[in-house]
């Protein structure tokens, strides 16, 4: 069996859980004979693919980045699509694996399963299998973690989807799936409970002699998940009354966001009498091999996880025999009998604490002894490579035999109710409407038409809605080519781009309905790969795909599956999506109010709120040409607000769904009508701008005081401007000391911020350029 893993983390990493679980899942896979691959990136590798053998295992690392994707997705969506390209290519070179899996954490297989469900031929007959470790979406609820940012929610959606988007489905703990049931609705059914794999690989030293009575150690990463606030708490109270023992914090530190400082720096201050009096100290992460050498001296080692899924701490210390302390905050429940094979105490309960603590201190050196030979049984038993391969294997094959019985619906992540169709609408079966309003774009309509009868999908009938054109050149070319094609032209009086396309809905003939403005153009096999979707899920009512701009401007928009509650602040999809005609004409048609446009948005939403449910190709095959007369250049504040005034009032009862949310989001991104894409950070920080501004008159201030030095030493030298060197003299100019520094600074601001600044911003670019001799003097004034 060929066995394929992606995955974020994987030795030499080490201090993560899922590097830990990525390692035991592929030793006991090739331990058995099976050929395991792991895909894994990897910033430090200096080359773009880096193969390696690790144990009879094969890894491919990657470096992240260096791709264009990178430039029209957040980090975590494009390291996701970078994933997928490399399988594909992998597929290409070595063939198809039988199984891949994935992570849940960051999404990393959200492209892998989008592409496959949405019809990538290569991926068509594998199945991809997803193990649930912890998604960001629920672990960062517990770090008091701003959950509502962007790009951090939309990573948290991502998560949401693969967990129920993949073939197989597993979790290590009940724990887990039973606390994000709400988020995998109908698919928690569907998931199997698989403990992790685990063997020790390092011997050692199991002498009870070298057991250090009273040593207690914490042992996890330092995040307030993981229970490390709690627990000086709970001891705080036992110091006071005279607790004399002390604890000693194992594991990386990290960023504390609500304090802006890291964990291990906020434990200090929140706790400095304690640390003062040395009640606590910090050893830092440790190697595998270091981490199991200094369990051994420890006597009881403390997990107080707030909450976790099925932590490697825990298993790796009762491999070694420890007595553990723990909370019922998260699967390691699951692992410990109480009192038999460590003790569990009620995190949320400080005299809970306080008595099992002292219990597992109190033990006598037998009862002792007999709890580590428990441990040890225990997880042993639990996390046995030969239970956990049969297990897996058993499940992997049930489900290559049963696939082809399974009904064939797309996964959304969040179930909406389908409202009753008013009645079945007339039409040809498998026709195809390609509705095009037209109104004076004459100079670009023959593109149009010609591309149109180019698809690959060969029954349509093409309408042209004439909205009334008033310019010649226009009108004489609509009918000119109405006579060569002879596709369907309607003639109406001007009523706008709403009502145009609405007469062509209800002009129309097919099962299956397009929009094409007259200026755009498709990707030949667009038609054809949405309808065969549209066929294979009869849970979709639409397909759309990501937006190539062309022209004017050039970019890819990743329009992604719209779902609510984003869709109700942004729109997701462009109006060129293939759609079934009933479900449009009774759910979809525009709203000619909407005179500004956001006409195709407030449909989307009206098709979400009724069940009528898109989803997005991943691949740019609709051209949207940008021009000077494009209807998104005549968007302006004013009108935009309007236009959502207007939506959100048409549709308040489904906005109200999602009051929290919506609110939430606003509050941490700001306005939404200026986002961009949900998998980027949006430039809407009112106070970051303020600052930019602020440096940016700092700097022009600076300039101004330079540029009157260079113009009075050009007059005192009788010299042109342009021969004097001005990058060697800026070390010379009285006016600002320390010039260099921070020419060198906004030069390097400049760089970095450019494309995001606007044109007023980057004449600051255009001065440095006169300073480097890039620029004459004269081009400041320059009228372009």
């Amino acid at each position: 069996m060929k066995y394929w893993i992606i995955t974020t983390e994987f030795p030499p990493f080490h201090g993560g859980g899922i590097s830990t679980y990525n390692l035991h899942n592929a030793l006991m896979l090739a331990e058995k004979g099976h050929q395991v691959t792991v895909f894994v990136n990897d910033h430090d590798i200096s080359k773009n693919i880096e193969r390696s053998v690790y144990r009879k295992i094969h890894v491919i690392r990657f470096k992240p980045g260096n791709q264009p994707y990178y430039d029209y997705l957040g980090y975590h969506a494009a390291l996701s699509f970078q994933f997928s390209a490399l399988i594909l290519e992998e597929i290409g070179l070595s063939g198809s694996p039988d199984f891949i899996e994935t992570q849940d954490y960051h999404g990393i297989g959200y492209y892998l399963m989008q592409r496959k469900k949405t019809g990538e031929p290569l991926l068509a007959d594998i199945p991809l299998v997803l193990t649930a470790h912890t998604p960001s979406f629920f672990y960062l609820r517990y770090l008091q973690y701003p959950l509502y940012k962007l790009p951090d929610f939309w990573t948290g959606e991502m998560e949401k989807w693969t967990l129920k988007a993949a073939d197989i489905r597993f979790s290590p703990s009940h724990f887990l799936i039973n606390n994000i049931r709400p988020e995998l609705e109908e698919a928690f059914e569907q998931y199997h409970v698989l403990r992790y794999p685990f063997k020790q690989l390092y011997q050692p030293n199991m002498d009870p002699a070298e057991v250090i009575e009273g040593d207690i150690v914490f042992f996890g990463k330092l995040t307030y998940q993981k229970g490390p606030v709690h627990l000086l708490k709970n001891l705080s109270l036992m110091w006071e009354e005279g607790f004399e023992h002390t604890v000693s914090f194992i594991g990386g530190d990290h960023f504390f966001d609500p304090r802006q400082m890291s964990m291990q720096e906020y434990l200090i201050k929140k706790f400095k009498k304690y640390y003062d009096q040395k009640k606590f100290k910090f050893e830092g992460k440790l190697t595998p091999e270091n981490l199991a050498k200094r369990l051994e001296r420890s006597y009881l080692t403390i997990v107080p996880s707030i909450v976790d899924n099925f932590p490697f701490a825990v298993i790796e210390a009762m491999s070694q025999g420890k007595v553990l302390l723990i909370s019922d905050g998260g699967g390691q429940r699951e692992m410990i009998e109480d009192g038999i094979s460590g003790f569990i105490y009620d995190h949320k309960n400080p005299q809970s604490f306080r008595e099992k603590m002292l219990r597992a201190l109190n033990c006598t050196k037998e009862e002792y002894k007999q709890i580590s030979a428990n441990a040890r049984t225990r997880i042993e038993g639990i996390c046995d490579y030969e239970k956990i391969y049969k297990e897996k294997l058993a499940i992997l094959e049930a489900y290559k035999k049963s696939r082809h019985q399974q009904e064939m619906v797309f996964p959304m992540t969040r179930n909406i109710e389908k409202t009753a169709s008013p009645g079945p609408l007339a039409g040809r079966e498998r026709l195809l409407s390609i509705v095009v309003p037209y109104y004076n774009t004459g100079k670009y309509i023959r593109e149009t038409i010609e591309n149109i009868y180019q698809v690959n999908y060969p029954q349509t009938e093409i309408i042209v809605v004439n909205d009334g054109s008033d310019d010649a050149e226009s009108i004489a070319n609509i009918i000119l080519l109405q006579k060569e094609f002879n596709f369907t032209l309607i003639h109406q009086d001007n009523k706008g781009l709403a009502e145009a396309r609405n007469t062509g809905i209800r002009n129309a003939s097919g099962e299956f309905i397009a929009f094409l403005d007259a200026d755009d153009k498709v990707h030949p096999d667009f038609y054809k790969r949405g309808i065969d979707l549209l066929h294979i899920y009869k849970n979709i009512s639409f397909v759309s795909s990501w937006v190539n701009y062309f022209d004017g401007t050039k970019g890819i928009w990743p329009t992604q599956s719209p779902e609510p509650p984003f869709l109700l602040l942004h729109n997701m999809i462009n109006a060129g999506f293939v759609c079934r005609r009933e479900d449009y004409y009774h759910f979809g048609m525009n709203d000619s109010h909407f005179e500004y446009g956001l006409e195709d948005y407030e449909s989307n939403i009206s098709l979400l709120k009724n069940g009528r449910r898109g989803i997005v190709i991943p691949e740019p095959l609709y051209y949207y040409r940008i021009h000077q007369e494009s209807m998104s250049r005549g968007f302006n504040e004013a009108n935009q607000l309007y236009l959502y005034r207007l939506m959100s009032n048409k549709h308040a009862d489904f906005y109200q769904q999602y009051g929290v949310e919506l609110f939430n989001l606003l509050l941490a991104n700001g306005p939404s009508y200026l986002y961009d894409n949900p998998t980027q950070i949006p430039d809407t920080n009112v106070l970051e701008l303020r600052n930019r501004i602020r440096e940016f008159e700092k700097a022009m201030d600076w300039y101004s005081r330079t540029l009157n030095y260079y113009e009075n030493l050009a007059k005192q030298q009788d010299t042109p401007l342009a021969a004097i060197n001005i990058q060697e003299e800026l070390r010379q100019v009285p006016a600002f000391p320390g010039s260099q520094d921070r020419y060198t600074e906004i030069k390097q601001y400049y760089h970095k911020e450019y494309e995001v600044l606007p044109i007023w911003f980057k004449r600051a670019g255009h001065i440095i350029k006169v300073f480097q001799g890039h620029r004459t003097f004269k081009s400041l004034f320059s009228n372009k």
